[in-house]
């Protein structure tokens, strides 16, 4: 049986992450890159979610499982709702297109990635590599969303990592 398409997304208001990967292979990357205001009007907002939600389903088109990183409920700022908002928008368009996703506590790719739910970002990419081979990230996001692929992958059975707390990673997330 071939590896499956897996996609990872680490979404932002600013700069959401996006890995596509088959068993080992990682075919693409991106970056979303964006900016805003608290002060904005409503409007704008809206097209800015909707413009990043977009952009996350077109890249995940086709994909067999995505896995991405869910909200972090002790999150206190001014952009709380607008990053529920796209969470939720983002999840909508899977639903719409019927690719099949799981939700990933916030800590659990760098879990997954390096044993350590609190790990730096240089540790979860140096143990990346270990997973995948050399690979360009254009930013820590496109490693964590490549974490979250990579996580997509192992509870498919595509790839099997070893690694301390790469199973127990998987078990938080809501398959």
């Amino acid at each position: 049986m071939e590896p499956r398409i897996v996609c990872g997304v680490d979404p932002s208001l600013t700069s959401t992450g996006l890995a596509r990967i088959s068993g080992h292979q990682i075919l693409n990357t991106d970056l979303i890159k964006t900016s805003g205001k608290a002060d904005v009007p409503y409007k704008e907002r809206a097209g800015r979610i909707t413009r990043i939600a977009g952009g996350i389903a077109t890249f995940c088109a086709g994909a067999d499982l995505v896995v991405i990183e869910g909200p972090s409920f002790r999150s206190v700022s001014t952009s709380t709702w607008e990053r529920a908002a796209l969470f939720y928008r983002t999840l909508e368009h899977f639903l719409g297109a019927d690719i099949p996703f799981a939700v990933a506590p916030p800590k659990s790719a760098k879990k997954w990635a390096s044993g350590a739910g609190n790990a730096g970002k240089e540790a979860v990419m140096d143990c990346l590599v270990n997973v995948f081979g050399d690979f360009d990230a254009p930013s820590f996001d496109v490693s964590d969303a490549l974490a979250l692929a990579g996580m997509g992958a192992h509870y498919l059975g595509d790839i099997a990592p070893k690694g301390r707390g790469r199973v127990s990673a998987l078990r938080g997330v809501q398959w």
